[in-house]
């Protein structure tokens, strides 16, 4: 009985806990036969299944912080390369002072994306080499083959040469 008392109101707080940081996704998530809810990880399962493996994206830097996405990370799901991120990436680079000047700049070129129109995503695609973007917004004139409430995939088309 004291082992109730103990644990019952500790999972209970956790539980609680979870769902609070966590309010998009599911409790426990389960890959098998589930529809998934959160519109960020449904968005990173159809770049998965649609879209070639050597594709590059580019992401808000920031988006494991935005509401609704849960810190589920674009790489691991989607299994495609991105531009630098400004939350998990900084890890990597005081592992791998190596790549510090590479992030920089891909972080440096992503400042102000909240305001990124086409001619923005444009120069992505010719300094980086960047093929697709997952936006929160639309941006005009860009083809978007998926979408859902929260999030956008969009193919960055080169300007054709006349």
């Amino acid at each position: 009985m004291r082992w109730l008392l103990l644990f019952v109101p500790l999972f209970g707080g956790m539980f609680y806990v979870q769902r609070q940081v966590f309010p998009a996704s599911p409790h426990i998530e389960i890959a098998i036969g589930l529809k998934d809810k959160n519109d960020w990880t449904r968005a990173f399962v159809w770049v998965r299944d649609n879209t070639p493996q050597e594709a590059y994206f580019a992401l808000n830097p920031k988006y494991l912080d935005l509401p609704k996405e849960d810190n589920h990370g674009f790489r691991a799901l989607a299994q495609r390369s991105m531009m630098a991120e400004d939350a998990k990436d900084p890890g990597s680079v005081k592992v791998f002072p190596e790549l510090e000047d590479r992030w920089l700049e891909q972080i440096k070129a992503l400042d102000g994306w909240e305001h990124f129109g086409a001619s923005d995503l444009q120069r992505l695609h010719d300094r980086f080499g960047v093929e697709w973007v997952l936006l929160e917004r639309d941006v005009c004139c860009l083809p978007c083959p998926y979408q859902n409430q929260s999030v956008r995939v969009c193919r960055i088309v080169a300007p054709s040469k006349q």
